[in-house]
């Protein structure tokens, strides 16, 4: 049973403490026991052990979550971002664990940045999560750039811009096109705070 193999692992561990997969094996033990506080610090060694590993890292945040800390799985998101930086789906995690702690403008700068992945199925999840948190805390221009991201991909509407030529309205106003539709944009200050 489980009591053989945690000896077994443990004594492997005491033999050759730098080996990660006798750490990750007690770990999956202890998950399957739902011991999750243990399995959790023992997946965190193991990850230590092998810090390329990604779907480690992964499932240590994951594990992180699930048992309400907060503090280790933002570390280990961090430690994801830079192992894994166009990783979306790792992106939105911290972006949303980020608004969780209280780190809101951290969190709404993850959010732009996601909002900006103008093809990512997603995309109008992440700019709401960025018109709630901006709204929330009085930020009027990421709240501007999170509700124009969001009407642009519910009408179909691609943006251009331009300097008062091709492209401009009157008073260099942006226009976008829809079908044979022409709207105005605004003024194209997406980018800028306003508060």
């Amino acid at each position: 049973g489980y009591d053989d193999a945690v000896t077994k692992l443990s004594e492997a561990i005491r033999l050759a403490p730098t080996v990660p997969d006798a750490y990750r094996s007690l770990g999956m033990i202890y998950e399957e026991k739902e011991d999750l506080a243990t399995a959790l610090q023992l997946y965190l060694i193991a990850s230590h052990l092998t810090p390329k590993d990604v779907d480690l890292w992964k499932h240590v945040a994951l594990t992180a979550q699930q048992v309400a800390d907060t503090t280790q799985a933002l570390y280990v998101l961090r430690r994801l971002r830079r192992l894994v930086p166009n990783d979306v789906e790792v992106a939105a995690d911290y972006a949303g664990l980020l608004d969780a702690a209280g780190e809101n403008i951290k969190a709404m700068e993850t959010y732009r940045a996601l909002v900006a992945l103008s093809t990512h199925p997603r995309r109008v999840d992440f700019a709401l999560a960025l018109i709630d948190l901006s709204k929330a805390h009085h930020r009027y221009s990421a709240l501007l750039e999170g509700l124009t991201h969001v009407i642009r991909v519910c009408l179909g509407i691609k943006r251009t811009t331009g300097g008062g030529g091709s492209g401009s309205g009157k008073d260099g106003i942006a226009t976008t096109t829809r079908g044979s539709t022409t709207t105005a944009a605004g003024p194209g200050r997406f980018g800028q705070e306003v508060d």
